[in-house]
């Protein structure tokens, strides 16, 4: 029950702001799992949680960037396998990587290229069914292209 909260805890503050642990409590009660603040205070510490800014101002529960990517790499093979049949191609025009997947797919996909933050990657836009990768220059466009073409197995 504990890895359930705690997971459904993580999808829940990636999913909207929650500054309290009053908030995740009644968030999490609302959805039959059953914790008390010391439980969520406890929770919110072993995951390593962190308030960060959110757009509006308020500050937010976040996993730190360091975990964010590390989870994103653990978690990549699963999900990149599901991801890779969304991807319909790859290609690149000098130092932008154009990803074209299958409708209402291209965000999914994109939040996985962002959470890698590699040091030649400048940006990641997506719309419904593509995606444009801005990178520092023509070499990296190869580059980042060759791997997702690796990952993906396209």
């Amino acid at each position: 029950m504990r890895k359930d909260r705690r997971k459904r805890l993580l999808e829940i503050i990636e999913e909207q702001p929650v500054s309290t642990y009053e908030e995740l409590r009644d968030l999490l009660a609302a959805e039959g799992y059953k914790a008390n603040i010391s439980t969520i205070f406890k929770d919110v510490k072993d995951l390593g949680l962190v308030k960060v800014p959110s757009y509006l101002g308020i500050r937010r529960y976040a996993l730190p960037e360091a975990k964010k990517k590390e989870e994103a790499k653990e978690s990549f093979g699963g999900v990149m396998t599901g991801a890779a049949e969304s991807i319909v191609s790859v290609d690149c025009a000098q130092n932008l990587v154009v990803v074209k997947t299958t409708p209402g797919m291209a965000n999914a996909v994109a939040v996985i290229f962002d959470s890698f933050n590699q040091d030649n990657v400048l940006g990641c836009v997506a719309g419904d069914d593509t995606i444009i990768i801005v990178v520092k220059d023509n070499e990296s466009a190869l580059t980042v292209k060759e791997k997702i073409k690796d990952l993906s197995g396209k």
